[in-house]
């Protein structure tokens, strides 16, 4: 799996869901924030995106 992570008021975080063998997209998967009630499912490309709340210290 391979993500980028952007730095803005609200940070969103994205990328792309393969298979490790065969390296095809991966449709379907399901994709959560550790510790947190928060995911997304990848599209037919395996691609997903996840806006999250802003961090409150």
């Amino acid at each position: 799996m391979s993500f980028t992570l952007s730095s803005y008021a609200q940070q969103s975080i994205h990328g792309n869901v393969v298979d490790s063998q065969s390296g095809e997209p991966l449709p379907g998967v399901t994709v959560m924030v550790k510790g947190m009630s928060i995911g997304t499912s990848t599209d037919i490309d395996g691609r997903f995106s996840i806006t999250l709340p802003p961090h409150r210290g």
